[in-house]
């Protein structure tokens, strides 16, 4: 638990209240914390593992040097889990949503090469409504908004870097 917390804390996640209070469901996602912390920290796992800030425009300073936090392998590996496609597959973004208890938000997270897209849908007054889920509210405008600014930008034939010390196996199913 220690090192999962401490590797949260070298990403310059700010949650709302103590991290101890969570326990283990820590990892669950049961900490609030702003959009803008938890794009930034999937944000590392494009990075190759490598932290850095956050910047709104390429044109902020960029003399920060990204600390390790992951290494590529297990972040490629873990973008395959999101979704991201294989380097012999025409692409697919990565992604990941969140909806908070009893519906209160939803957000979600879109992953490419080379942008990260994060959206956040609820009501400023916390009320719940039954149709604020990740998977169906924000997932399909985060994914739209992101198709858009990678055409904007002229973003064509998109592939995810495959680490050379990467490596896939398969699950060994249990026997008892």
């Amino acid at each position: 638990m220690k090192n999962f917390g401490g590797l949260l804390n070298k990403m310059d996640l700010h949650f709302l209240s103590e991290m101890a209070e969570s326990g283990l469901s820590l990892i669950l996602g049961t900490q609030e914390c702003s959009l803008l912390d938890i794009t930034n920290a999937y944000a590392t796992l494009v990075r190759k593992g490598g932290y850095e800030p956050f910047k709104i425009l390429k044109s902020q300073n960029n003399s920060f040097h990204p600390t390790k936090i992951f290494s590529p392998a297990a972040c490629y590996l873990t973008l395959l889990s999101l979704g991201a496609s294989k380097p012999f597959e025409a692409f697919k973004p990565a992604w990941k949503t969140g909806t908070s208890w009893e519906n209160r938000d939803a957000w979600a997270v879109v992953m490419s090469p080379y942008y990260i897209t994060g959206v956040w849908f609820g009501q400023m007054s916390g009320r719940p409504h039954s149709y604020l889920t990740g998977i169906d509210t924000a997932l399909p405008f985060a994914l739209v908004l992101s198709e858009k600014i990678h055409v904007g930008q002229g973003l064509k034939n998109l592939k995810w870097e495959k680490p050379w010390r990467s490596k896939q196996g398969g699950c060994v199913p249990f026997q008892g």
